[in-house]
């Protein structure tokens, strides 16, 4: 087991070093889809493999691309730049929040699941996202604009982490 948890911090390394070079290069990039490999040897991590094989579209698109030209990958990265809406605690110390409708205030979460960031303006935040897709692991590196990443182990499972799970099963890639 402890060769997993080696596994584990070795593939989060390669995630982390592939986003900061992406925060390095700067914000508004296009997406990149990485195929990932990672060699085991003797329970031991030996070397991951990075190599970029499309950028510039929408990542399910890319996907879906790769997929439909034979691409079966072990592992995946999409790095992606796009919006969250912010979270109650975070909403609730913009000057804004107390012109919203009580209603809206008070369901907070639900109203943030009906409707895309963009259209929560000022509550909107710039992100980049890292997802990391393999058999056994979903793991997603997220930063703000202009903050420190975080880890989202396994939530919000949107269409695209279900078409890398498909492209990572060698299933047909659907939405």
């Amino acid at each position: 087991m402890e060769w997993m948890m080696d596994a584990d911090q070795a593939i989060r390394q390669v995630v982390v070093d592939l986003e900061e070079r992406a925060d390095e290069i700067g914000w508004d990039q296009p997406p990149i889809l990485i195929d990932v490999r990672v060699n085991l040897e003797d329970g031991d991590v030996m070397n991951i493999e990075t190599d970029p094989i499309a950028f510039g579209e929408h990542p399910i698109d890319m996907m879906k691309g790769c997929f439909d030209e034979g691409w079966r990958p072990m592992a995946l990265l999409v790095i992606a730049e796009g919006n969250r809406t912010m979270q109650v605690e975070e909403a609730m110390l913009m000057p804004e929040w107390e012109n919203l409708p009580e209603l809206v205030r008070k369901n907070w979460r639900d109203v943030m699941m009906q409707f895309p960031p963009t259209a929560m303006e000022p509550f909107c935040v710039e992100v980049r996202t890292a997802l990391y897709v393999d058999a056994g692991h979903e793991m997603m590196l997220i930063r703000d604009r202009g903050g420190q990443p975080s880890w989202l182990d396994g939530e919000d499972s949107g269409q695209i982490v279900e078409v890398a799970r498909n492209v990572i099963r060698g299933v047909e890639p659907l939405v």
